[in-house]
């Protein structure tokens, strides 16, 4: 794992609970999706980004993106399971078009095939295992040769490879998958150190045992953090220990993981 400097440009609000000085740590995984994104920003390509809840993709892809590609980034944000209509105002939303959405797709469509094509865009849609077959198809009309100049992310749980591949039309076009996982113990003792200055001299049995409970899980060692940053300032300490872990979110049921039930 490298644990350089990762990518600027990535605010502490996007960590879990906007931890206050949590610092983005440049996995292995953060690494890939950086080269990724650079290559499918060359490429104009479409790319599928994930994994379980809380390993870190949204804040890898946000991270990285705001390194390659600031200005022509556009977040979608979407109801859960939205058709092409509300896929179609969202778009016309971020793209920053002119007045309301038209009523009838064909003007709507025509306005979007425009500034598609008027520049560079990467269009990023996180909850992409929500996205309805009418949302797929029309995401996947997007991409063609009209718009040589639309690079597409999708961000998704680990059902998303499956939800893609019933969509051949879209599955055929990503150009690269990159899956999250949780970390191992190894990763948990390199980059926890350098995701906040809380862990920063922690000793190897104490970050073990807070990932008994994160189960190397980014988003769980930041609540876990939280938990911790609270007890201290109260308790007026400074650094944590096992026993201060054991009334953080857990309530002491932190146990190895190989002694968890699943």
């Amino acid at each position: 794992m490298d644990t350089t400097t990762p990518p600027r440009g990535a605010p502490a609000g996007w960590h879990f609970l906007g931890l206050p000085d949590a610092s983005v740590v440049a996995t292995h995984a953060l690494l890939a999706t950086l080269d990724a994104l650079a290559d499918l920003f060359e490429q104009r390509a479409m790319m599928c980004v994930y994994g379980d809840t809380g390993s870190g993709k949204t804040l890898a892809v946000r991270a990285s993106l705001a390194t390659l590609a600031p200005e022509a980034t556009c977040y979608l944000e979407l109801r859960s399971r939205p058709d092409p209509a509300a896929l179609s105002h969202e778009l016309h939303r971020v793209l920053g078009l002119p007045g309301q959405p038209p009523r009838r797709h064909v003007q709507i469509d025509a306005q979007l095939s425009q500034a598609l094509s008027a520049q560079v865009r990467v269009l990023v849609c996180e909850d992409a295992q929500l996205l309805t077959a009418g949302a797929l198809r029309y995401l996947s009309s997007l991409w063609d040769d009209e718009h040589p100049d639309v690079a597409i992310v999708l961000i998704g749980t680990g059902r998303s490879p499956g939800m893609l591949c019933s969509q051949p039309e879209l599955a055929s076009r990503v150009h690269t998958w990159i899956r999250f996982t949780a970390m191992t113990e190894r990763e948990v003792l390199q980059a926890i150190p350098v995701f906040h200055p809380v862990w920063r001299d922690a000793e190897a049995a104490l970050l073990l045992f807070g990932d008994a409970y994160a189960r190397g899980n980014f988003r769980r060692w930041a609540a876990l953090t939280g938990h911790v940053l609270n007890v201290l300032k109260a308790s007026g300490r400074v650094s944590p220990s096992t026993s201060r872990l054991c009334v953080s979110p857990s309530r002491g049921s932190a146990r190895r993981r190989s002694e968890q039930t699943p």
